[in-house]
């Protein structure tokens, strides 16, 4: 698979997952978050890719984000790459034929990227999110500062 058979196919699971595209990344938007997904080439060459899932809460420092402001290469206020089962399916150079990837991508999707994204999409979802066993995401102390203040730590 090429680079931009890549790009095409990840657009394509991301919008039936209902992710709109916005330049080069994807954006769910709720009203307590904006979820985004970025495609990252690795910068070690090759045709290795990583599936980058952020988060921007709502009310951080007092600002409300829109997706037209954020830049896919900003890491967000929560930050996850794709679990590592998944890697072949983002590395140009393994084995998989085209509908193998295309298989597994589409399960990252289902298993991973869409219901995260469902997990992420609240303040009290990133919270239980981060506090689960094992935990999904970690918080920065910055992060875990805001959750708490805005009472989501019950």
């Amino acid at each position: 698979m090429e680079t931009a058979t890549l790009r095409r196919t990840v657009d394509g699971i991301a919008q039936r997952h209902g992710f709109a595209r916005v330049k080069s990344a994807w954006f769910r938007v709720g009203p307590e978050t904006i979820v985004g997904l970025e495609l990252q080439r690795s910068g070690y060459g090759g045709g290795k890719y990583y599936l980058n899932l952020k988060v921007w809460i709502q009310g951080i420092d007092n600002r409300e984000y829109t997706v037209g402001e954020l830049s896919a290469r900003d890491s967000g206020h929560v930050f996850r790459r794709e679990p590592p089962e998944f890697s072949a399916a983002l590395d140009l150079a393994s084995s998989l034929d085209d509908a193998a990837r295309e298989g597994r991508l589409e399960e990252l999707f289902r298993v991973f990227v869409s219901p995260t994204a469902d997990a992420l999409s609240t303040r009290r979802g990133i919270w239980r999110s981060a506090h689960s066993d094992p935990a999904l995401v970690f918080l920065l102390p910055a992060v875990r500062e805001h959750l708490q203040r805005v009472a989501v730590a019950v």
